[in-house]
């Protein structure tokens, strides 16, 4: 009762005070080609609220400056129907701007198909979520079939409209050109992999929007900066960055969240206003 009514509280005040971040992405790529620079954040830290406040607030209060996704895990997968803190906890999150997508593990093509198909289906029936995040993807082409069906059953859900797979590094052009997947994670690694890494020649052909890099390990604030400007550079369109290090670094969101948010956002307000 007590967490129903102090997120209760939240929305109201984020009906007046948090615009829509569809329409304020819709307004920015009505005045520039390229798409803007987006957080792409493996939420798989537990909704609860803290001192009345929820610990997911931090993302909805970052959409309003920049658009923000974030990859739904409740447990390696959706593991059932939401339960009433994921239930409040995703309402705070899709009322406030924040595009969601649910996680489905792959195991690089091998997962049997219909196992991932039912977490397709539970994600669409149960948690509302706008697209799915393929993890443990595969990169080769010997999976290009497997990941297609999957790619055309989740698409034929008219809500799941974003697919995105991880295989966290280079992956073979028909990915894209098939297509297989809208986005791609090219990069998942310590982020001082990251200065020395080179994209696949391909990327350069496409718009970024179908790029997206996750750093962790990232201690310094000042490298968190500089690796952003390196995305946007290499044609990178969704971004996350994190000094956590441990086992799990998707468990917390980086001490420097508020700077990451608007190191995106100055990206974003450069390609408005070029010098």
């Amino acid at each position: 009762m007590l967490l129903s009514i102090a997120v209760g509280a939240i929305f109201k005040s984020i009906k007046l005070d948090f615009p829509s971040a569809q329409s304020s992405v819709q307004a920015a790529d009505s005045k520039q080609a390229a798409p803007k620079l987006q957080a792409l954040i493996p939420l798989y830290i537990y909704p609860q609220m803290i001192n009345g406040r929820s610990n997911w607030l931090p993302l909805v209060e970052a959409a309003r400056k920049i658009p923000v996704v974030a990859i739904i895990n409740p447990n390696s997968g959706p593991g059932g129907k939401p339960n009433s803190d994921y239930a409040q906890g995703l309402k705070l999150l899709q009322q406030g701007g924040v595009k969601t997508i649910g996680y489905v593990a792959t195991n690089y093509g091998k997962r049997p198909i219909e196992q991932v198909k039912a977490d397709v289906d539970l994600y669409h029936a149960h948690f509302n979520v706008q697209g799915i995040f393929l993890d443990e993807g595969a990169s080769g082409p010997q999976q290009l079939n497997y990941y297609s069906e999957i790619y055309r059953y989740i698409k034929s859900k008219k809500q799941l409209q974003q697919v995105i797979l991880n295989p966290g590094t280079h992956l073979d052009e028909a990915y894209f050109s098939k297509p297989v997947t809208d986005q791609a994670v090219i990069f998942e690694n310590f982020g001082k992999e990251w200065p020395t890494y080179e994209t696949s020649p391909y990327v350069k052909k496409y718009d970024r929007k179908h790029f997206a890099l996750m750093l962790h390990g990232v201690i310094d604030q000042a490298k968190m900066q500089s690796y952003i400007e390196l995305a946007v550079k290499r044609n990178i369109g969704y971004v996350y960055i994190t000094n956590d290090a441990d086992s799990n670094p998707w468990d917390s969101l980086p001490s420097y969240w508020s700077a990451e948010v608007e190191a995106i956002r100055s990206q974003n307000l450069a390609a408005f206003y070029p010098q």
